[in-house]
């Protein structure tokens, strides 16, 4: 919503920042009482604008909020991250608005004096196996998108399998007998090998220089 837009009566009481006066918006017909801070219309620079706060027709209340609530507004500030946002005269216009709102209805306990913080979790139901069906045919005659259809499985190409792993299996069993032949001509070299097949090897006894 934008701030200067009318709302549909007067507000008793209006707290104006430099935008209001620089954009020449009828303040009057927002609000009854109208304040400001001195540095508000100190930060105006342009001669228009300081022309017409010359002639105001209507009466502009300075106010000076108390320290607290500057404090208040800036420990705000700075636990949600807006602190660096603002300047020194935008914390004063909204601790001003505080002293205000403190004033005229009688406290500031409905106020937040910590952030609140607020987390959505959008739950997502999985698709169901007909609409993925619908999804994947539709994409298959999409021009350009290509899936490639699932191999087909038929007894000559069991049997070639079946051949082939045999196959692997004698040159396999080979390879291991001329493997374990040779380990075995190692070890008679370094030892023996007994009846049982254990392999009994001595080594060399390293003996400490006299």
């Amino acid at each position: 919503m934008d701030p200067f837009v009318r709302p549909a009566g007067k507000v008793e009481h209006l707290v104006v920042d430099a935008g209001g006066f620089i954009r020449n918006v009828a303040i009057q017909n927002l609000g009854e009482k109208i304040y400001t801070l001195p540095e508000v219309v100190a930060e105006i620079r342009d001669r228009a604008t300081k022309e017409r706060l010359a002639v105001l027709p209507y009466e502009l209340i300075f106010r000076e909020p108390p320290p607290e609530l500057i404090k208040m507004v800036s420990d705000f500030a700075k636990k949600t991250g807006d602190y660096a946002s603002l300047s020194a005269t935008d914390i004063k216009v909204i601790a001003l608005t505080l002293l205000l709102e403190k004033e005229h209805l009688g406290g500031l306990e409905h106020i937040h004096t910590q952030p609140i913080r607020s987390q959505t979790i959008v739950h997502t139901a999985a698709p169901s196996s007909s609409s993925v069906k619908g999804d994947v045919r539709q994409a298959a005659n999409t021009p350009g998108f290509f899936i490639p259809k699932p191999e087909t499985t038929n007894a000559a190409t069991s049997k070639r399998s079946s051949r082939v792993n045999s196959e692997s299996e004698v040159i396999f069993e080979k390879f291991r007998n001329a493997r374990n032949a040779g380990l075995k001509d190692r070890l008679r070299q370094k030892g023996k090998i007994t009846k049982n097949g254990v392999f009994e090897i001595s080594y060399p006894v390293l003996q400490s220089p006299n």
